[in-house]
Order: structure tokens, then C-alpha cells, then sequence
């Protein structure tokens, strides 16, 4: 039983993986009018300043309905709502995905308190960071081609939630190499 709950975790982890990144895909497609596209994978990268701009980039989607169109360029428009729905898509994957591979970790891993420690740090920060873009997504002025004020906050945050997070998983990975008995 114990095998087949981590194996099911950890399809259930790669077939969210791909989902996220058909939808992240789906979001990156998307351009303005002037050609410019945006990736909400970018946001979560190391260094999360590299995404910044992507929040201006989709709030300047609203460039007219597909009916004002005509074309090719027709086929690269999209409306801001859609665009919200494929952000919030991803980020709330990002979220179950963060949940599903913690919860595989420590299955895995159990056996060590200080291991348990690190995937708790990581997926407190991945929620966090989730919750962040979420609240975010619901400040974005579409239409504007510029930062909302609102994303003051998430700016700010970002580097430190993020970072946080990849320091969580350098030192996990680290601990796997460095400690013979794991």
C-alpha cells in the first residue's frame, strides 16, 4: 500500500507538472500588439525580478475584442479575462504541484527530522509565493500597459519568498550528497 501511495503521488506530481506547463505555454502565446509575450514560469525562477515586467505585459493585453481584428494578428490577441483564468490556472497548479511533491519528499524521507524541516520551509514559501501571484492576478488593471500599484507588494516579496524557496531546495539537494546515510 505504502508503494502504491508514493507511486500515485508521484504521477499525480508529473502529470501536473505537464498540465502546468501546457498552461504556461497557452499564457506565453499570447502576445501584444506589438509582438511582446510574457511566461508566468518566469515569475518563479531563481531570480523572480527576470518577470517582472510580465505583470505590464498582461495588463496590456486589452488591445480591442477579436472582432476589431483581422488577420493573423487576430489569432494572437486575447482578452484580459482569459488571461486571467490561464494565470490563476497555473498558479493555483503551482500551489497542488508544490503540495504534491512535498508530500512526496516526505514520504521518502520521513526518517529525518532536519529533512522534514527543509520540505516544510520549501512549501511554506512555494504557498507563499502562490498566494502572492494570486493576489496580484486580482490587482491587475487590464488595459493600462503599466505596473499596477498594486503589485507593490509582490514585487517586494518575491525575491525574499523566492529566494527562500530555492535555498530550501539547493540545501535539500545538497544534504544528498553531503550526508553519506541518506
Amino acid at each position: 500500500m505504502t508503494q502504491w501511495l508514493t507511486g500515485t503521488l508521484a504521477v499525480l506530481a508529473l502529470t501536473l507538472w505537464i498540465s502546468m506547463a501546457e498552461v504556461d505555454r497557452l499564457i506565453a502565446s499570447a502576445a501584444t500588439a506589438t509582438g511582446r509575450s510574457a511566461s508566468a514560469s518566469s515569475l518563479q525562477a531563481i531570480d523572480p525580478r527576470l518577470g517582472q515586467e510580465n505583470w505590464s505585459l498582461w495588463s496590456n493585453l486589452n488591445v480591442g475584442s477579436r472582432d476589431d481584428v483581422e488577420g493573423p494578428v487576430q489569432a494572437m490577441l486575447i482578452i484580459d479575462r482569459q488571461m486571467a483564468i490561464l494565470l490563476g490556472t497555473y498558479f493555483m497548479l503551482d500551489a497542488i504541484f508544490a503540495c504534491l511533491y512535498t508530500a512526496l519528499l516526505l514520504r521518502l524521507l520521513w526518517q529525518w527530522r532536519w529533512i522534514r524541516g527543509l520540505v516544510f520551509l520549501i512549501l511554506v514559501s512555494e504557498l507563499t509565493e502562490s498566494a502572492l501571484q494570486l493576489v496580484t492576478l486580482g490587482q491587475l488593471q487590464p488595459g493600462t500597459g503599466s505596473s499596477p500599484q498594486g503589485i507593490a507588494g509582490w514585487l517586494a516579496a518575491a525575491p525574499i519568498v523566492t529566494t527562500i524557496k530555492w535555498l530550501g531546495l539547493a540545501a535539500l539537494i545538497v544534504s544528498f550528497f553531503a550526508v553519506p546515510w541518506l
